[in-house]
């Protein structure tokens, strides 16, 4: 009980700092053939359709990514090779998401059919999540590590990542070159085997990236005071870096 009251004051408490912020990530398959082609129309010709929706307030935030060995390794089509980030201020907002293409054709100066990226690339799935807690911006931030887990118990394990290792985060941050982290609980589609939580970190370069991910001395306090090996005994299920290509400006 103690586990679920705290789960509810966390989503209360990020009501006022996240306005209950939900996003959805869209993972694609791109071919090396077609990589180029494929990032030059989501940068220079679908950037500007989701650019006019964050200045019209129908979006907060859109973000193109590819994962770091793609383009170089020649993935199998069930593997992602990019990603995008698409956030809404709430759920309703994100319900009514198809204002975002409303006008498309007059932003694109013609058919949208003419810049579609769909034939040359291919959805593998859409995941949805709730904002829980996070700190810092993402603006500067070009290279991030995504981190997939199923813990055993979620509130704990969002309760932990709040209060011991978002300030150990955030004191670190300058030091570490890390300009963003956050943590979202997942929304849809839920079950099976799929990972419950998913945790970013957001750094200013590749190389602060890496050392992070090679990292293995932690301070002997947070240490001692984490219950991680309870919440979540089996660790990371996933992790991969993520490297930002384009973001939209905020309004």
């Amino acid at each position: 009980m103690k586990r679920i009251l705290f789960l509810l004051l966390v989503f209360a408490t990020n009501l006022s700092i996240y306005s209950q912020r939900v996003f959805e990530v869209h993972y694609r398959h791109v071919p090396m053939e077609n990589m180029q082609e494929f990032e030059d129309l989501e940068m220079n010709h679908w950037y500007k359709v989701v650019q006019d929706a964050v200045n019209k307030g129908n979006l907060v935030s859109w973000s193109f990514h590819k994962r770091l060995d793609a383009g170089s390794i020649d993935f199998d089509e069930d593997t992602p090779t990019h990603a995008f980030v698409v956030v809404f201020k709430d759920v309703d907002q994100y319900l009514n998401s198809n204002k975002i293409w409303d006008n498309a054709a007059a932003i694109l100066g013609a058919d949208p059919n003419r810049f579609t990226t769909m034939n040359m690339s291919r959805t593998l799935m859409r995941q949805r999540y709730a904002i829980a807690d996070g700190l810092g911006s993402t603006e500067n931030g070009k290279y991030s590590i995504w981190n997939y887990a199923k813990p055993k118990d979620l509130a704990g394990f969002l309760e932990e990542n709040s209060n011991l290792w978002k300030p150990f985060f955030e004191k670190n941050m300058k030091k570490n070159g890390m300009v963003a982290w956050g943590v979202a609980n997942r929304i849809y589609p839920q079950g099976m085997d799929a990972s419950t939580v998913l945790t970013w970190d957001v750094f200013s370069s590749l190389s602060a990236a890496m050392k992070h991910l090679s990292n293995t001395e932690i301070d002997p306090q947070i240490i001692n005071k984490s219950k991680m090996s309870e919440y979540d005994p089996d660790g990371f299920r996933y992790r991969v870096i993520m490297q930002t290509l384009k973001r939209t400006k905020s309004k």
